[in-house]
């Protein structure tokens, strides 16, 4: 790659985000509670989008001060709106009150699974298993923790 000439300033444009289509009559609703998590959001919401053709995603920003619900509204999906920190279990809870689809799918803002693994979820609630429970086996250790508030890692 060639470095630009002295005094030059090379400017790049900002993809703009994928731009998804809520379904009018939802089969599967994904609810997705987010509190400042834009950096991860909008590949969290292009993948729930490809689980199933009649889809909806609703995001519940919580405490968010970062853009993720603005991001989220931009980008398609329907939003709902706290100025405090609810918690991600009231968020879901939330999420699932607004949600229309008959299949609920709750995703992390900050977790990104490829869609072909959340399709796997559906297709099997679709075909009569009561709870899909995905296996996460990545990093869960925290940058800024209290001794009281880290797992321990013994």
């Amino acid at each position: 790659m060639a470095l630009p000439k002295r005094g030059r300033i090379e400017i790049r444009k900002a993809a703009r985000p994928l731009r998804i289509h809520n379904s009018a009559n939802p089969e599967v609703s994904v609810i997705i509670p987010v509190m400042n998590e834009r950096r991860t959001l909008a590949k969290v919401i292009a993948n729930a989008r490809k689980v199933h053709p009649n889809t909806e995603i609703v995001v519940v920003a919580n405490g968010s001060r970062d853009g993720s619900g603005r991001l989220a509204e931009r980008m398609g999906a329907k939003v709902i709106t706290y100025k405090q920190a609810l918690g991600h279990d009231v968020g879901r809870s939330v999420g699932a009150n607004a949600a229309r689809g008959d299949i609920l799918l709750f995703l992390d803002g900050d977790i990104v699974f490829p869609a072909s693994s959340l399709r796997k979820l559906v297709h099997a609630v679709k075909n009569g298993v009561d709870v899909a429970l995905n296996k996460y086996n990545g990093n869960l250790a925290r940058k800024k923790c209290t001794a009281s508030f880290c797992p321990s890692t013994r």
